[in-house]
């Protein structure tokens, strides 16, 4: 499985673009991560900005293991018929001012649930519900032919971000103990135009009708998405 990063998606076109005014808040392929892969009970306090990360490991996306893209190595354990269920990751970014809406694209595989100052604001092939350590996530995504199952566009409420400093924090999780690969990244961008807003928008509709179908036609569990507006489901 080659894992292709998000800058090959829809944000870098967006932030590309001259006619747009898209700024970058957290680029792909960033420097900066935070991550815990140690398989140690974390306190639910890892979400939100006043949590102390000082002894958790640092390293630049793609983040994980299996795969020969991957910048930053993770462990999955002694025990490779039994490796860690969940990584866990952090990153402060600085939002300047206050955008009309706020734009993002995480690359997973296999699940990941997405949390911005302490708020769940977005997950990705996952189930309903309280999300735990040993949560799995609902399907594996494996194969070059499924890229686009590790890649998820988004809305997050601007509500959500303040001015200044901010904190997302990310749990990547298995499908089952025995997968070959954990991958990881995010990027982050603040929209202003109309025009760009209504691009991201048919982009975030159209990727969830494309994986909707072909989770159908897989016979798989559907991939949680929300449109823009919804909100999250409650943990």
């Amino acid at each position: 499985m080659k894992l292709k990063l998000c800058v090959v998606g829809f944000v870098l076109a967006l932030t590309n673009v001259g006619a747009y005014s898209a700024e970058p808040l957290i680029p792909a392929a960033s420097k900066g991560w935070k991550y815990q892969d140690r398989g140690i009970r974390t306190n639910v306090n890892w979400r939100i900005a006043a949590f102390d990360d000082s002894r958790w490991s640092n390293g630049p996306a793609l983040l994980g293991y299996g795969d020969r893209d991957i910048r930053t190595q993770l462990s999955f354990g002694d025990n490779p018929r039994n490796k860690r269920r969940v990584a866990f990751f952090r990153r402060t970014f600085v939002a300047p001012r206050q955008f009309k809406r706020y734009f993002g694209e995480i690359c997973c595989d296999d699940g990941a649930v997405v949390y911005v100052n302490g708020k769940e604001v977005q997950r990705f092939n996952m189930p309903a519900g309280p999300i735990r350590q040993n949560t799995l996530a609902l399907s594996a995504v494996g194969s070059d032919s499924e890229v686009e199952r590790k890649r998820h566009p988004f809305f997050i409420d601007p509500q959500l971000i303040q001015n200044g400093e901010n904190v997302v924090a990310v749990s990547v999780h298995q499908a089952n103990p025995t997968s070959s690969d954990l991958a990881f990244d995010l990027e982050f961008v603040g929209l202003e135009s109309e025009e760009e807003i209504a691009q991201a928008q048919t982009e975030v509709d159209q990727h969830n009708r494309v994986n909707e179908a072909r989770e159908t036609n897989l016979g798989v569990s559907p991939v949680f998405h929300f449109k823009s507006g919804d909100p999250p489901k409650t943990q």
